[in-house]
């Protein structure tokens, strides 16, 4: 699958994983989550943290931001805040789809703060997958 935006790409992949006997790929999603899991791993090992440690901020909560988180939460890292347009990602919230808000649910998140700005100072490593220019000085 290649640009087909959130949330119509995750009732696409649904579908097709539903239907076909061979495995489904959206590089938008997949490939920027291992992409960002493979550079997490290196970067844990260049400062001697456990990867599973790390406190994680997703700025950007399309379909790149939804599977990378994901995957980091699958595989062990429990310490993501989800940030997007309309500020931390809520499971309760009306502005973001239900996939976005399952996830939220799903992580679980106790967060204090409503914007990447009151959040971004408790965390050890920023993924920007959202438009540029975000980050306040």
């Amino acid at each position: 699958m290649e640009d087909i935006a959130a949330p119509r790409c995750f009732e696409i992949e649904e579908k097709l994983k539903q239907t076909l006997d061979i495995p489904v790929y959206h590089d938008d999603q997949e490939g920027t989550a291992i992409v960002v899991l493979a550079g997490l791993i290196n970067a844990a090992k260049v400062v001697g943290k456990n990867l599973k440690d790390l406190r994680i901020v997703i700025n950007g909560i399309g379909a790149a931001g939804v599977a990378t988180a994901r995957l980091l939460f699958s595989i062990g890292i429990k310490k993501l805040t989800l940030v997007d347009i309309h500020g931390v990602v809520k499971a309760d919230d009306s502005d973001y789809n239900k996939y976005q808000r399952k996830l939220a649910k799903d992580i679980n998140l106790n967060i204090s703060g409503q914007t990447l700005d009151n959040v971004i100072d408790q965390q050890d490593v920023f993924i920007g997958l959202s438009d540029a220019d975000v980050l306040s000085a």
